[in-house]
Formats: structure tokens, C-alpha cells, sequence
């Protein structure tokens, strides 16, 4: 009997059991397909495990300049990719003491670690203490973001398994440490390490380790820059969990904890962002924005950043020297340098130096500063060039007949313009108006407004003068009657094998076309180049992420003219920057002959009302060119200029009268082609007679004496003046009885009376 009710109560119990079980089934069903149904919800956007292997971090492209110098990243994150093997351990011991005791060991989630935490945390009353593994973090930095849910923690834990099962320890710490965020825009110890200390990650000493590491934390918060003692002390905690986790001796604790905490200097700044600011966008068009902000292009320059950063600073000085002398009121030190995107009243200026022989761009300053303005004047603005665009006409009229020796009577000329054929005419106004002096007035007005006459700069003539005279003097009425003999078709057709766009008027003999200085200048370049003319290159190479070369430079030229003639050209301008010459004193003076002993040729221009200054300088490799004016085009009104005369009576407005080329912009010239010379020879200075920066003389180049009057050739040597001419082309005749004036070939008058022409005329 009692054993049958032992029996029926073990059934009993059995039921029960089943019962509870068959319960716990059923939830643990329920639970299951509960968590199933929020992860198929939540959970969509995790990645699959081919997205984590192939998984790339954006990468900056590097920026080089020509002599192999890191001179800036263009970049989303800026970030050096490091790999494992160039991890000190120091550096992976102070992450695993720090952030991840348990990290070789664990399966992404630290179990112990957080039960650990929780207890801590519930001791002390606060959430504290973190147990979030290096796994965690990075499938948080990589994939998820950083709200905090339940769901968010369902995923981390994911991808977290994820993480673990497809990558080696060494692969997760690797991309860890190339992801991580450090502070002012820096990810990545890499960038971190240079940025910071000046050196790469496999120099960091402990102490610098411990410091990047105690800034994951909080970067901004732990900035040694910006509090030092703050990020000190957190440094040597974690220098002190190395030292109680056995990873550094006790003597290297003391030594390490009491070191300095040292950071170098901010590097990559944008000096030039000018030509940064042009590379950029080209490399952009060519290759799409992603690939220069995350493909990690290394890009390498012709540029050449210490002659920039040089330049740039004479640039200023120069510019300011000149708002001083005037007394402008506007100046550029009435705005802040870190002033952004405003206008510029203040007087601008640019700089471009190039290669004439590869095309490689040297330097390029659109303006006194990139960020009030990012207009670039050299590569964007339009400027009248002046008398700059005197070697181009000469050029032609050297090849219609002329010689260095060609003589031209410069006096009055006078130009009836557009218009002048429908206007009422003195000559033919009957006797009975002639009496009437305001209707004779306003005949004289209109004529008036219709006859050009150009002057020269000094508003005085100079008489019978030679090609070269005209040159080192930059005498207009020369030019104009040049281009009146040769023609002015003759001209724009020259000008256009120059890549220049120069309307056939003759005015424009005086420089009134608007031209870019990027191409004025760069026209230049066919005459140290044996008649050649190249085309502009800024960047040299550009290579992928795995060294492989995307692009490199070819130097394209075109045929201008023949050798002889280009070095008849230059011959004439080397007289503008010895003595007597518009440059002269930039060049030849005892003091700059010692910064710049090389050989050197130029040509200065000036427009009207001194709106635009010119220099472009060369020597037998590089071509120059110098610019200032303003932005607007106009002369200074006069709230922004204290109005004043000068001793011609001329009112002194645009940049100030007399302040022309040779005055603003050739004074820095000979010093900015001289640091370039010294860059080129590892800071040593070289000879004078360096046949690289010497003119190449072609071999039908002699040279005879000339009468500097007449422009004939002379026997007479005592009274003469050694002239350059070319076998090839016209040679004067020999001085005799009966020739008056080398005239060339086409330019014949006796009239007494001023040459007056037509512009319809070619």
C-alpha cells in the first residue's frame, strides 16, 4: 500500500517536470523566435562577412613637391596607414593594459572583464568603469554608431563575432589602430605619431605611446597642445596599468613618467593654397573627388614649396613697402590674416615661375591670402600687360627685316580711330561756321576724341633711337610705329603662335589687351628655350595607393619662332635689367649683382594710370613673371588714397605714378630666381658663368660694331658699340657717305609733319 502511493507520487512528480518542462520549451521558443524576429528587424543593415574582409579605410592623398617634400594631405580623415609589424610593443602593450587586458585571449566579448565592470560599477553606484573589448570599438567605429540602446548592443555583439571569426588578432589590432580617432582632425597613430611628435610610429618612445593611447579616451579632451598637464597626468596612468601589468620595468616607469611631454610643431600648413587649391581640383576632374579624398593617390608636384613660401613672404614685404611709400589708407594690414572669402581693396599681386625648358611650374601665389580670397589673379583674372607684350611685336619684326640695330624716329604719331570717317572735319567746315569759336571748339573736342596719339611713359620723346634703345627703355611710340610697319595682322598672328590672344589694333602695341598672366608669362618661355614655348605642368606624377603610376608629365612645346631669333630677342632684353634699363637696378646693382650674379634678361610693363605693374625676368632655364594692381581694375577713388601730384603735374592714382614695373615688382625678381638656383644646387651658390642658367648662343649668332646713331655698321670700333645679329637674317649695311638711318625696310619719311595713319590700316 505504501509503496503503490511511493509510485503515484514519483508519476506525479514526473508529470510535473514534464509539464514545466514542455513550459520552459514553449518559452524558450517564444524567446528564441522573440530575439529571431528583432534581429531579422534590427539587424538588416549588418555587414556580411565578405563587406568586413574587403572593408578599406579612406586613405589621404599625399601631396609632394619637386624635391620629394610631404607637403600636404587632402583628406577626409587625416590618416597614414600603418601595419602591424610597425607597431612598437610598447605602444600595443599600453592599448592591452589600458583597453583590453584580456585581448589575445577572448572571443571579441570580455565575459569576466564586464562581470568585472558591473561589479565595479555597482559598488560605485555609477557606470563607470567600461569593459567594451578592441573588437567592440572598432565593429562600433567601423560599422554602427554610437546612441545608446539595447539594439545598438545586439548589433555591436554581431558584429563584434563577426569581426572575430574573420580576422586574426593582429589583422583586428591593425585596423584598430589605423581607425582610431586622435585629436584635430588626425585618425590613425600613423598621422598621429607625425603630427604630434614629428616622428613615425616605430620611433614613439613609451611615454608618446602611452600619450596617444590615453587620448582615445577623450581626444579633444586629452590635447597636449591645448592642456598639457591634463594629458600628462593621463598619460602616466597609462604608463602606470603597464607597469602594474609587467609590461615595462619599474625603472622604465620612473624614467617614463617623469619624462616631458613635447609636441612639435602644427606641419602641413597651406602657404600656398593657391596652387594646392588648382592641383586639387584638377586631380578631381581627372579622377573624381572620392579617389583624391580617400584613394590614397600620392600626388608629387613640380612645385617647389620652400622657393614658394619664400616668394610669398617677398611678395608681401613688397606689396607693403608700397602701400607705405603712398600712404594708402586701404591696406592689406587692416585685415586679419585669418579673415575669410572677403573682397580685397587692398593692392594685390601675384607670382608665377616656371621651367623653360620642361614647363615645370616652380610657383604659382594667386594673392597676398588664399583665405580673404580665393580668386586666383594669375590663373583666373585678366589684366592689360602693358609694355610685356613688347617682345612679341618685336619678335615679328624681327622676322620682317628688322635688326637689334634697326633705328625708328620716335616723335609725335597720331592715330585717327574707329569713327573718324563720320565725323564733321575743320578742313571741311565752310568759312561761315570757322568764325564761330564755340562751334570751331567743339569740332576740335570731337576730332580730338577720335585722333590717338601715343606717348611714352616718360611723356617725353626720344628721337632717332635703335631697336635695342627702345627695348631697354620701353619707348611706345617705338612699338606702335613697329607695329604700323609690319603690320598688325602680322602681329596677332605672332601673337596667337605665343598663346596669346591680341586684337589687331594698334593700341595694342601698348599692352591694352586683358590678358591671363599665367599665359603672358608663360609666352615668355620661348626665349630662353631656342624659340619654343612650353606648356605650364604642375604636377609631375601621380601615383595609386600601391605605387602604381597613374599619370606622368610630357613636356609639350611649340615652334614660335627660329632659335636665332628668339636669342636676338632676349639679347635685346637682357639690356632691361643691366644698367640704364627699366629693371637695372634690380639686377646690376653692386648689392643684387651679389644675391644674383647669373645672366638675366626681362622686359617691364606698365598700363595706363598705373593699374597694372609687370616683371617678367629669365635666365637661360627659368622664366619669372611678377604682377600688381587691384582687384577692380580702376584707379583708387579718393577715400581710399590721399590725393596728390607729382612733379609732371600727373595726379597719382592706380598704384601711384612712377610706380611702373621696374619699381614694384623687378625688385624681388632677382632674389626669388636666386633662392630657386640655390635650391637647385643643395644650398650652395653656383658659378656665374653655370652654362645651365646661361643663355645657349645658336651658331649663327655674330657679332659687329655698330654706329649707336645711325645703326649702321662701323669700322671704326673706338666710336662704335658691339651689336648681336644673326647670319641667317638681315644684316645693316656698312656706314658710307649719303645713309642717314638703319630705317627698316618698310619705313621711309622726310615729312617734317607728324606721321598720322589710319587704324582701318594694316
Amino acid at each position: 500500500m505504501k509503496r503503490k502511493t511511493k509510485n503515484n507520487k514519483n508519476a506525479k512528480f514526473t508529470r510535473l517536470v514534464l509539464i514545466y518542462f514542455s513550459i520552459l520549451c514553449i518559452l524558450a521558443v517564444m524567446i528564441a523566435y522573440g530575439v529571431y524576429y528583432l534581429f531579422k528587424v534590427n539587424t538588416n543593415d549588418l555587414p556580411s562577412p565578405s563587406e568586413l574582409i574587403n572593408y578599406q579605410i579612406a586613405l589621404p592623398s599625399k601631396v609632394y613637391d619637386c624635391r620629394g617634400e610631404l607637403i600636404h594631405t587632402f583628406a577626409t580623415e587625416q590618416r597614414a596607414l600603418i601595419k602591424y609589424r610597425d607597431l612598437p610593443q610598447h605602444l600595443k602593450d599600453a592599448i592591452t593594459s589600458t583597453e583590453d587586458g584580456n585581448f589575445y585571449t577572448h572571443f571579441g566579448i570580455d565575459l569576466m572583464g564586464t562581470v568585472r565592470a558591473a561589479i565595479t560599477n555597482l559598488k560605485r553606484g555609477s557606470a563607470s568603469q567600461g569593459a567594451s573589448t578592441l573588437s567592440q570599438q572598432l565593429s562600433r567605429n567601423l560599422f554602427l554608431s554610437h546612441e545608446r540602446s539595447w539594439i545598438r548592443k545586439i548589433k555591436e555583439a554581431m558584429v563584434t563575432l563577426l569581426i572575430e571569426k574573420e580576422f586574426s588578432k593582429e589583422e583586428i589590432m591593425e585596423i584598430y589602430f589605423n581607425k582610431v580617432y586622435i585629436g584635430e582632425g588626425v585618425y590613425g597613430v600613423g598621422r598621429a605619431a607625425d603630427y604630434y611628435f614629428g616622428k613615425s610610429v616605430s620611433d614613439l618612445t613609451i611615454a608618446e605611446a602611452a600619450t596617444l593611447v590615453g587620448m582615445l579616451q577623450r581626444p579633444n579632451y586629452f590635447n597636449p597642445r591645448s592642456n598639457n598637464q591634463r594629458t600628462r597626468e593621463r598619460r602616466n596612468l597609462v604608463i602606470w596599468r603597464m607597469y602594474k601589468t609587467n609590461k615595462i620595468t619599474k625603472k622604465e616607469y620612473e624614467r617614463e613618467r617623469n619624462s616631458d611631454l613635447i609636441c612639435v610643431d602644427r606641419n602641413y600648413d597651406d602657404l600656398n593654397s593657391f596652387y594646392l587649391y588648382y592641383i586639387g581640383n584638377e586631380v578631381a576632374k581627372k579622377y573624381g573627388k572620392k579617389a583624391l579624398y580617400e584613394d590614397g593617390l600620392s600626388i608629387h608636384l613640380t612645385l617647389d614649396w620652400d622657393l614658394t613660401q619664400y616668394a610669398d613672404s617677398l611678395l608681401n614685404m613688397q606689396l607693403t613697402k608700397i602701400e607705405d611709400e603712398l600712404d594708402y589708407e586701404i591696406r592689406y594690414s587692416n585685415y586679419e590674416p585669418e579673415t575669410t572669402d572677403i573682397k580685397t581693396p587692398y593692392l594685390q599681386g601675384g607670382v608665377f615661375l616656371i621651367d623653360a625648358h620642361t614647363g615645370h611650374v616652380k610657383t604659382m601665389i594667386g594673392g597676398r591670402n588664399f583665405k580673404h580670397s580665393k580668386l586666383n589673379r594669375i590663373m583666373q583674372s585678366r589684366r592689360q600687360v602693358g609694355s610685356s607684350i613688347k617682345p612679341i611685336i618685336y619678335t615679328a619684326a624681327l622676322e620682317k627685316g628688322y635688326t637689334t640695330a634697326t633705328v625708328i624716329r620716335d616723335d609725335d604719331f597720331k592715330i585717327r580711330m574707329f569713327g573718324w570717317d563720320r565725323i564733321p572735319h575743320l578742313e571741311d567746315a565752310p568759312d561761315s561756321l570757322l568764325a564761330n569759336q564755340a562751334y570751331v571748339d567743339s569740332l576740335k573736342k570731337l576730332e580730338k576724341k577720335y585722333l590717338y596719339s601715343p606717348s611714352n611713359y616718360t611723356k617725353t620723346q626720344g628721337g632717332y633711337m635703335t631697336l635695342r634703345k627702345a627695348v631697354r627703355n620701353s619707348f611706345n611710340i617705338y612699338a606702335v610705329k613697329t607695329m604700323y610697319d609690319i603690320g598688325k595682322v602680322t602681329v596677332a598672328k605672332k601673337a596667337d603662335m605665343f598663346g596669346l590672344k591680341v586684337p589687331p589694333y594698334y593700341s595694342s602695341a601698348l599692352g591694352t589687351p586683358e590678358l591671363k598672366p599665367v599665359d603672358m608669362i608663360s609666352a615668355y618661355t620661348a626665349f630662353p628655350n631656342q624659340g619654343r614655348r612650353v606648356k605650364p605642368i604642375y604636377i609631375d606624377k601621380v601615383y595609386d595607393k600601391y605605387g602604381n603610376i597613374l599619370e606622368s608629365s610630357t613636356t609639350e612645346t611649340v615652334q614660335v619662332c627660329e632659335p636665332d631669333v628668339a636669342y636676338l630677342m632676349t639679347d635685346l632684353m637682357k639690356s632691361v635689367t643691366k644698367p640704364g634699363g627699366t629693371a637695372g637696378s634690380s639686377f646690376s646693382s653692386p648689392e643684387n649683382r651679389e644675391i644674383y650674379p647669373w645672366e638675366s634678361a626681362g622686359k617691364t610693363g606698365t598700363t595706363d594710370d598705373y593699374k597694372d605693374a609687370w616683371f617678367i625676368g629669365m635666365n637661360g632655364k627659368y622664366v619669372l613673371g611678377v604682377w600688381t594692381g587691384f582687384d577692380n581694375y580702376s584707379a583708387l577713388s579718393g577715400d581710399s588714397l590721399t590725393v596728390r601730384f607729382d612733379s609732371l603735374g600727373h595726379k597719382v592714382n592706380g598704384i601711384g605714378h612712377g610706380i611702373g614695373g621696374g619699381k614694384a615688382c623687378a625688385p624681388i625678381a632677382s632674389r626669388i630666381l636666386s633662392r630657386l638656383i640655390v635650391n637647385d644646387n643643395d644650398g650652395k651658390m653656383p658659378p656665374a658663368n653655370d652654362a645651365r642658367y646661361s643663355f645657349k648662343r645658336p651658331e649663327n649668332i655674330v657679332e659687329e660694331y655698330i654706329d649707336p646713331e645711325t645703326g649702321f655698321r662701323t669700322l671704326n670700333k673706338a666710336n662704335g658699340t658691339k651689336e648681336v645679329f644673326s647670319t641667317r637674317l638681315r644684316l645693316p649695311e656698312l656706314q658710307r657717305p649719303g645713309l642717314r638711318y638703319n630705317f627698316p625696310p618698310r619705313y621711309r619719311y622726310d615729312d617734317p609733319n607728324p606721321l598720322i595713319v589710319d587704324e582701318l590700316n594694316n
